[in-house]
């Protein structure tokens, strides 16, 4: 809860508190909680990964570690979602192959998810790689898709649906910019 709690305001001591839940983590692998817990704990490290720098071998480690928990959750969506913090990570520190790569298998596992949010969200990840790329067509279209699935759901909350339907939003509008700086530059 500390994690959580202080990562509204303070980064460096979320990511603190997440790193010694995932150190204490093993000592209590049989309880019904750590499992969700150590899958929440490497998600909210490598989300917090856009603040601070993160190695790609260290990113690796934390996403198996965090897979192996979130395995272990029974739960796919909580694989799925570290696919997707993975995905924002690597596109943050310009790894943008890896990125898609992790983009591409939220997508796939979070498209059957029971929860609409979460379905609507499976375009999201894609967005920056594809316009850092310059596959142009390719995020306007993901990007159109994104705005469209989100815009009558204001109720999700400012989080979800400003990340998402406004996201997509602007990310339209970088993507028209940087298309045309892209042709004027070649």
């Amino acid at each position: 809860r500390a994690a959580t709690y202080i990562g509204k305001s303070d980064f460096a001591e979320a990511r603190r508190n997440w790193q010694r839940v995932r150190e204490l983590l093993p000592g209590v692998e049989g309880e019904p909680a750590a499992a969700p817990l150590g899958a929440t704990a490497c998600r909210a490290l490598l989300a917090l990964s856009i603040r601070f720098p993160l190695g790609q071998e260290e990113a690796r480690q934390i996403f198996e570690d965090g897979r192996r928990w979130a395995e272990a959750s029974g739960e796919p969506d909580r694989v799925a979602l570290l696919h997707q913090a993975l995905a924002v990570a690597q596109g943050n520190h310009l790894r943008l192959d890896s990125a898609l790569e992790h983009a591409e298998a939220f997508a796939n596992t979070i498209r059957s998810a029971a929860d609409p949010e979460l379905r609507a969200m499976a375009l999201w990840p894609s967005l920056v790689p594809l316009r850092l790329l310059g596959r142009f067509s390719e995020h306007r279209s993901c990007a159109e898709a994104l705005a469209e699935q989100t815009r009558e759901h204001p109720e999700w909350g400012i989080e979800l649906w400003v990340s998402t339907h406004v996201g997509a939003l602007w990310e339209l509008g970088l993507g028209d910019v940087s298309a045309e700086q892209w042709e004027l530059h070649r």
